[in-house]
């Protein structure tokens, strides 16, 4: 829920005629994303840890991170090709917030009704 604040500030900055405000609104939401960008990577490196079986775990961990990487940059290079007028950043960063939040309540309603299932079957075990 976190990383939704980073979009959303820098989006909304771009509103604000106050450049001090603007740069206020973008150091927090950087802040706060970047506690959320924290709390995901530890806790998804740690559950790739456990999981993964120990002698394939560098191989596992090393294209997890490739992945990741290629993930990031992947639509930085290919946007520019594929859309010749790309949105203004406004748009682009409240999509994305969006979207994140979209993702995130998905994620959360899918945790409940995980949770739900197993109260249920350890009722009827």
């Amino acid at each position: 829920m976190l990383l939704v604040f980073l979009p959303l500030t820098d989006g909304l900055a771009i509103l604000v005629n106050s450049l001090i405000l603007g740069k206020a609104m973008v150091i927090i939401g950087s802040l706060l994303g970047g506690v959320g960008a924290g709390f995901i990577n530890v806790q998804s490196v740690t559950l790739l840890q456990e999981l993964s079986p120990k002698n394939l775990l560098g191989r596992v961990s090393g294209l997890f991170e490739s992945v990741m990487v290629a993930g990031q940059l992947t639509p930085t290079l290919l946007l520019p090709l594929l859309i010749r007028d790309a949105p203004g950043l406004l748009i682009f960063f409240l999509s994305a917030a969006v979207l994140l939040f979209a993702l995130t309540l998905l994620a959360f309603f899918e945790n409940q009704k995980e949770e739900k299932n197993l109260q249920m079957a350890g009722l009827d075990a």
